[in-house]
C-alpha cells in the first residue's frame, strides 16, 4: 500500500492499494461521508456496482447512483452540470463523497465534478481498467 499525505490548503490523503475494494468499508469508516454518490457507466454498473453498494449499505450511509453512457461521450460540461444538479437536489454537501467506478472517462468526469462542486468534496476512485489506474 502506498499512502501519501499531502499537506496543502485542504489536507489530502491518497491511498493506492491493490484490492482496495475489499477495504472499502474501512475507507468509508475513516472518512465518514454525509452522503455518497456513485458515478459509473452502463457497462460497469452491471459488473461491479452491486459489490460497492453492498458495502455502502452495510455502513448505513445514504447513497445514490448516477449511470452514464459508456465511453468518451460522458466527458462533456453538460454531463458535469447534470451531475452538479443531481448533487444539489440530493442535498449533497462538501462532507459527502463521490465515488467514480469505471474506466478513464468516468474517472475524468467524476474527478472534475468532485473538485468543482462546492470547491471540492470527498472523492474515491475505483478504477476498472488498467488505463484508468495509471491515468
Amino acid at each position: 500500500m502506498l499512502k501519501l499525505n499531502l499537506k496543502i490548503e485542504h489536507p489530502t490523503t491518497i491511498i493506492i492499494k491493490p484490492g482496495g475494494l475489499r477495504e472499502l468499508d474501512r475507507i468509508l469508516a475513516s472518512i465518514d461521508p454525509y452522503k455518497i454518490v456513485i458515478v459509473t457507466d452502463e457497462n460497469v454498473e452491471k459488473l461491479w456496482s452491486q459489490r460497492v453498494i453492498e458495502v455502502i449499505e452495510n455502513t448505513g450511509i445514504t447513497y445514490h447512483k448516477i449511470i452514464l453512457p459508456p465511453g468518451e461521450s460522458c466527458k462533456k460540461l453538460e454531463v458535469a452540470m447534470d451531475i452538479w444538479r443531481t448533487l444539489l437536489n440530493l442535498g449533497f454537501t462538501r462532507d459527502s463523497m463521490i465515488i467514480g467506478l469505471g474506466g478513464g472517462a468516468i474517472l475524468d468526469v467524476t474527478g472534475f465534478t468532485a473538485s468543482t462542486y462546492m470547491r471540492g468534496c470527498h472523492l474515491l476512485f475505483i478504477p476498472t481498467t488498467l488505463l484508468a489506474q495509471v491515468d
